[in-house]
Parts: C-alpha cells; sequence; structure tokens
C-alpha cells in the first residue's frame, strides 16, 4: 500500500503533467487524460482514506 507521502507525491506529478499537456494542446483526443485524471480521482480518494484512518487510530 502507498503512504501519505507517496501519494502526494504522486499527486503533484499527475498535476504538473496535466498542466503541461493541456497547455501545450497535447493529447488532442483526450484518451491519456482521462487516464491521468481518474488516477488523480483514485489517488485522492486514497489519501483522504488514509488520513482518517489515522485520525480515527
Amino acid at each position: 500500500m502507498e503512504t501519505v507521502v507517496q501519494i502526494d507525491e504522486r499527486l503533484r506529478q499527475l498535476r504538473e503533467e496535466l498542466t503541461r499537456m493541456v497547455r501545450n494542446g497535447e493529447d488532442e483526443e483526450g484518451l491519456r487524460l482521462r487516464r491521468m485524471l481518474a488516477e488523480l480521482e483514485r489517488l485522492e480518494a486514497l489519501r483522504r482514506e488514509l488520513r482518517a484512518w489515522r485520525q480515527a487510530a
């Protein structure tokens, strides 16, 4: 399982890559963007779950 620090780092990387792709007009069909956004949502949900678990402990 990933740690909160690893998740935060991956989220930062995804946001940077998404920003670059949009700025440069890459991925005209949006396939890569949709995949990256799905990963972003998954990681954010996992981060929320881990933080809630840590607070409950």
